[in-house]
């Protein structure tokens, strides 16, 4: 079973990410400021919960809820300024105590659960589900073919496009080959909001397949299969 984490993410229309770094004392792991092509700031670090390494889901979110009573004035500030602060939580079950949704309503820290974390044999079903069945019967095949799946990693909607939308071009304008569900999963994605998330599950064989979900609903959104090193562009990791 994946171990629960615990995304902080910050938005704001204008605020420099290097102040949020400055106000909260955690370095991002992820961060930009609005402007050319990003409509809005975004900043985002990987929090600890319950430093024990014992302690329960209520236990980790109390930890973290008193870490932040001393940041209530900026967090106040960011949402005064039309922006929100968020903890995203994953591979946990939802089911919270009223007085853990009271302590982050008080910090008005909205708390979200990511309902990705799929199994394989959830992932299957979905893909038996999916429009395009032509790529999905690929993607199954390989999957039940007994691929190695990795760890299930998270991607924003604005890096998914850099990347993917990268090697789309790369496919079309320079190798000259067909990535079955390429072009159709960049084209699901681009009206989706930029810092919205994905949850990408990758299984290796003969080649690789690469299922994308919404962390927001658990929604199949997209498949990329035959991803190789030698097509011009290395494997994702």
């Amino acid at each position: 079973m994946s171990e629960t984490t615990f995304a902080l993410r910050v938005f704001h229309p204008s605020v420099d990410p290097r102040r949020i770094t400055e106000e909260l004392g955690l370095p991002p792991q992820i961060s930009w400021q609005a402007g050319n092509d990003k409509s809005t700031s975004y900043w985002q670090t990987q929090l600890v919960g319950d430093e024990s390494g014992r302690g329960t889901l209520a236990s980790a979110l109390h930890d973290i809820a008193a870490r932040f009573e001393p940041y209530r004035f900026f967090i106040d500030e960011i949402r005064a300024g039309h922006g929100r602060v968020e903890i995203v939580v994953s591979h946990a079950p939802i089911g919270l105590d009223e007085e853990l949704w009271a302590a982050f309503a008080k910090l008005r820290i909205s708390l979200k659960f990511s309902q990705a974390n799929l199994t394989r044999e959830q992932l299957v079903q979905r893909l038996c589900e999916y429009d395009d069945q032509d790529v999905a019967k690929i993607a199954i095949d390989m999957i039940e073919g007994g691929a190695n799946q990795s760890r299930a990693s998270q991607i924003s909607v604005s890096e998914a496009l850099h990347i993917w939308g990268t090697r789309l071009t790369i496919s079309e304008k320079i190798t000259h080959k067909h990535i079955p569900g390429l072009s159709s999963f960049v084209d699901a994605i681009k009206n989706k909001g930029p810092t919205d998330y994905l949850e990408q599950y990758v299984f290796r064989g003969t080649s690789p397949v690469i299922c994308f979900v919404d962390i927001s609903n658990g929604r199949l959104v997209g498949i990329v299969c035959g991803i190789r090193k030698n097509d011009g562009e290395a494997e994702p990791s």
